[in-house]
């Protein structure tokens, strides 16, 4: 809550004034009757009742600012949720019974290449400024050739089923996308 220079001031005079209102109360019955914790703690009230009209006066609110909280769903989160979500598929693919044409096995390695190629896809759209491919050793850089090994043999491992170089080219891109995820985490 933003306090005014005129409380600041209003405050410092009242205090300024104590010395001399404690005196007179004791010059007048020889019993202070002057409570400096209860004084004080009437000034901070006016202050905060002073600053509150003022915020009041200038169209605010009077009440604290919420702090910042970040969107779910931002593009950097997407980019993320994509590309674990395709290894979470891919690791159910592995698990799926492998069956001969339309499974669920193919169902769900379909979908891990597409999260994966998504994750692409919005990773180059939304860092494209982080790359750095004078210095293939930035994690950066490192990330995105990864994953895009990853995707690519996603794609490969979907378009050669169910022939037998499959499953390699499956591995391989599960491999490259931990290893690109691990590279920025």
């Amino acid at each position: 809550m933003p306090i005014s220079v005129r409380s600041i001031l209003g405050g410092t005079a009242f205090a300024m004034s104590l010395p001399f209102l404690a005196s007179a109360a004791h010059a007048a019955d020889d019993q202070p009757t002057y409570d400096l914790k209860s004084a004080y703690e009437n000034s901070i009230v006016i202050a905060q009742a002073e600053a509150a009209a003022a915020v009041g006066k200038q169209g605010g609110t009077a009440e604290m600012e919420t702090p910042f909280e970040e969107s779910a769903f931002t593009a950097n989160k997407i980019h993320k949720y994509l590309g674990i979500g395709s290894l979470g598929l891919v690791g159910l693919a592995l698990l799926a019974p492998k069956e001969d044409g339309n499974s669920l096995h193919h169902n769900l390695a379909i979908g891990a290449a597409t999260l994966g190629v998504g994750a692409v896809a919005t990773g180059l759209t939304f860092h494209y400024k982080d790359l750095n491919f004078k210095r293939l050793t930035d994690p950066d850089t490192v990330h995105a050739l990864l994953g895009t090994l990853a995707a690519a043999c996603f794609l490969a491992a979907v378009s050669e089923a169910p022939e037998s170089g499959h499953p390699a080219l499956g591995i391989a891109g599960t491999v490259f996308m931990l290893t690109a995820v691990k590279v920025t985490w």
